[in-house]
């Protein structure tokens, strides 16, 4: 069984439901446990100047966590 982390912007987000949730029961079948982890900070950096930083240390710790944590 592999293990799989995929990143989304929310529950409520049309990506999500196109590019991932709709594949999530034919994984399963091939042995593919896929989690969802939604981003609290937003999926896209602030715009440009000093938030960047900060935003891009906080997006890498949570992604980390997530994926280190299965």
């Amino acid at each position: 069984m592999l293990n799989g982390t995929a990143f989304t912007q929310g529950l409520n987000t049309p990506s999500a439901r196109f590019r991932v949730r709709q594949y999530l029961p034919y994984l399963a079948e091939q042995g593919v446990a896929l989690t969802e982890s939604w981003a609290r900070l937003g999926s896209y950096p602030p715009g440009p100047g000093w938030r960047r930083l900060p935003w891009l240390a906080q997006a890498l710790t949570e992604r980390a966590g997530a994926v280190f944590a299965r």
